[in-house]
């Protein structure tokens, strides 16, 4: 195996469904891929997947949601090549909708950029790209920090 890479989407549609999507480039077909998914707050799964395939992840109840928070993704192409990678990213579709509910309630033209709304939408944003970036560079402590950070702040 040359290399590979993973890439996670998060379909905005749905809070029950994670779209993995594999973009690896290959040496040849991989013999045992094996990605393994650590949801938060649940134990982890592994998870069949197929080289240069899109998988769908929901939940096994029906009607279960994705929790918000900080999943990793494991995937390792063979065990005797040694190749891994660790994917961490932040799922944050229901706090995102809560906050859209929240915005729309709200006549941003009459609004005074002075209000407590404005400070709280300034204190928002910043915390949702300090988690994400944080989770994205590899801080995942710093990244949890700020996500509850985001949780109690988020009206």
């Amino acid at each position: 195996m040359t290399r590979h890479h993973l890439e996670l989407l998060s379909l905005p549609a749905t809070d029950e469904t994670i779209l993995l999507q594999d973009l690896s480039v290959y040496n040849g077909y991989p013999e045992y891929p094996r990605l393994v998914l650590t949801v938060p707050g649940r134990n982890s799964c592994s998870v069949p997947i197929k080289p240069g395939e899109t998988t769908v992840i929901r939940p096994l109840n029906p009607g279960e949601l994705l929790p918000d928070g900080i999943y990793t993704a494991d995937y390792s192409v063979t065990p005797h090549d040694q190749i891994q990678l660790c994917y961490p990213f932040l799922r944050t579709y229901q706090l995102e909708c809560r906050l859209n509910r929240w915005i729309q309630t709200i006549d941003w033209l009459q609004e005074p950029v002075t209000s407590r709304n404005y400070q709280t939408l300034q204190k928002v944003t910043a915390l949702l790209l300090a988690a994400t970036s944080s989770v994205q560079a590899g801080d995942l402590a710093g990244g949890q920090r700020y996500f509850q950070g985001l949780q109690t702040t988020c009206p």
